[in-house]
């Protein structure tokens, strides 16, 4: 294993990691470790990737409210600085 030092910023009380989905520009993404698949919350930015849907899920969130629905994109890369993770679904 390498050890890779992953550069972040700190807004708002929240970790903010950049980072690339398949050949997109460079996207800043919150990192939050109880979450359990990535999400792309703007719907402007999920468009733009040109993203292959095959399935939709229901999410729910720590507060109250009604599940929100959410397609799902499975087999994509995820690059950080100096990390390549494959298969990820979005």
């Amino acid at each position: 294993r390498k050890r890779v030092e992953i550069p972040f910023e700190w807004q708002c009380n929240l970790m903010l990691v950049k980072l690339r989905i398949n050949k997109s520009d460079t996207l800043n993404f919150i990192l939050d470790t109880g979450v359990g698949m990535n999400l792309i919350t703007d719907p402007k930015v999920a468009a733009s990737l040109g993203l292959q849907y095959i399935k939709k899920i229901n999410i729910l969130g720590a507060g109250q409210g009604d599940p929100l629905e959410a397609n799902v994109a499975i087999g994509n890369q995820i690059y950080l600085t100096g990390v390549r993770a494959k298969g990820q679904n979005l």
